[in-house]
């Protein structure tokens, strides 16, 4: 049977919806493959999601009725295998646009050339997830390559992840160093340090302090105006 029989006997009820989509599947699946085979790597897509997308498609053609073969352009015929390539097609377009329009993420961008004196640049656009997972990691592993480079030309070594206790360890090192400077300052400026503990104690005795040490070392020891007078 011939696409526009098959078509006709699903319109007529003579076959099942199942029965004649499945059967203009295969006679048409080199259609589909060659039209889907631009959009799998866009939408993640299997052979099979773009079968079963054309399976939608045509089930939407028999149901609206759309195929009419006498209406072709000049008065002649319309072959089915090229109203479906054509609606195929269009639809793979349109799902194209409405998902970079809804999930556009933009991974990249490079300048073309000018228009009007200005440069133009041109946006690398995404919106699978999958896709921008892979690039990213890919991306990831050429800068790593790229900074290893660098680093052997200039004869240094990669600073490796620290490991949590490491971690604590440095963080540690760096509050024993905020100390040692706090008590170097401390006793490099001994008579300042004194009389403003003195003007403290006299300050809580007298029941008028006013806690200042979550202001600025400067503006704790009157550097600046800080408004707490």
């Amino acid at each position: 049977m011939t696409n526009e029989q098959i078509y006709a006997d699903m319109v007529e009820n003579r076959i099942s919806l199942d029965q004649g989509i499945e059967a203009l599947v295969q006679h048409l699946r080199p259609i589909i493959i060659n039209a889907s085979r631009g959009f799998l790597r866009v939408f993640s897509w299997t052979w099979d999601d773009a079968l079963q997308e054309a399976r939608i498609l045509l089930w939407e053609l028999v149901e609206k009725q759309r195929f009419r073969p006498t209406e072709g352009k000049r008065g002649g015929q319309v072959a089915f295998h090229n109203f479906f390539a054509h609606c195929f097609s269009n639809r793979l377009s349109k799902l194209y646009r409405d998902t970079l329009l809804r999930n556009p993420i933009i991974i990249g961008s490079h300048k073309v050339g000018y228009a009007a004196h200005e440069e133009v640049w041109v946006g690398v656009v995404a919106f699978d997830e999958a896709y921008i997972t892979t690039y990213k990691a890919a991306q990831a592993e050429r800068n790593r390559r790229l900074y290893d480079k660098r680093l052997a030309a200039e004869g240094r070594s990669r600073q490796l992840i620290l490991t949590e206790e490491e971690r604590a360890e440095r963080r540690e090192a760096a509050k024993e160093r905020a100390k040692e400077r706090t008590l170097a300052w401390q006793r490099a400026n001994r008579e300042a340090y004194n009389a403003r503990r003195a003007e403290i104690r006299r300050e809580k005795k007298a029941g008028t302090f006013v806690d200042r040490r979550k202001k600025s070392a400067a503006c704790l020891w009157g550097v600046h105006d800080c408004g707490l007078e």
